[in-house]
């Protein structure tokens, strides 16, 4: 399978079908493992465009790549966009508004810097297994020094999602500490952090 990760563009001119196919992959993704949430078509659209409003919101997407008699074009089907990350910056004040002061403390204690919020990440279930959560882990972090500079990137996962936790610690993010309650009985979300080396 060939696979390009591309950065979201909500000027360009076919961002609409782009939204459409990150909106549908979103949707399937959190019916499978391990949300199994049942989230309709339009909670998935309300969802995202909440996310797309967020401080220094920016996406990144994994694509199949068409290739034609001629050259190769991007399709931007939903059955051809395989899985996304997307992160935001938000202030201090933001983070404590929407994760509580533990963690506001536990990030200016590791550095006085730009906070990263990455708020998804995710794969369509029937291409679980191929590396594309590991690609756009890769690539989001290797974007963010030449975006940003110095930076600090937090986020959360679920104790059960055995995979992203994997690929998290080979990439080098290590855990806060800090847990929450999920929705399913038993099971946390730990927040995680990642910082470049100097």
């Amino acid at each position: 399978m060939n696979i390009t990760i591309e950065e979201y563009d909500s000027s360009g001119a076919s961002a609409h079908l782009i939204d459409a196919a990150i909106t549908a992959s979103y949707q399937a993704a959190f019916s499978g493992f391990p949300w199994n949430s049942q989230v309709t078509a339009e909670e998935a659209k309300i969802q995202f465009e909440k996310h797309k409003r967020k401080n220094g919101f920016k996406c990144l997407y994994a694509m199949t790549i068409i290739p034609t008699a001629s050259n190769n074009i991007f399709s931007v089907s939903e059955h051809e966009l395989l899985g996304a990350l997307w992160w935001d910056c938000p202030t201090e004040n933001q983070l404590l508004e929407e994760r509580g002061e533990k963690l506001v403390k536990f990030a200016r204690q590791k550095a006085n810097t730009l906070l990263i919020w990455e708020r998804e990440i995710f794969v369509r279930p029937e291409y679980h297994g191929n590396g594309i959560g590991k690609m756009l882990r890769k690539s989001f972090l290797e974007k963010l020094p030449i975006i940003y500079g110095s930076f600090l990137v937090l986020t959360r996962m679920r104790d059960d999602n055995i995979p992203v936790i994997k690929i998290a610690e080979e990439f080098g993010y290590e855990r806060t500490g800090i847990k929450i309650s999920s929705s399913k009985p038993g099971i946390d979300h730990e927040y995680w952090f990642y910082k470049a080396k100097e």
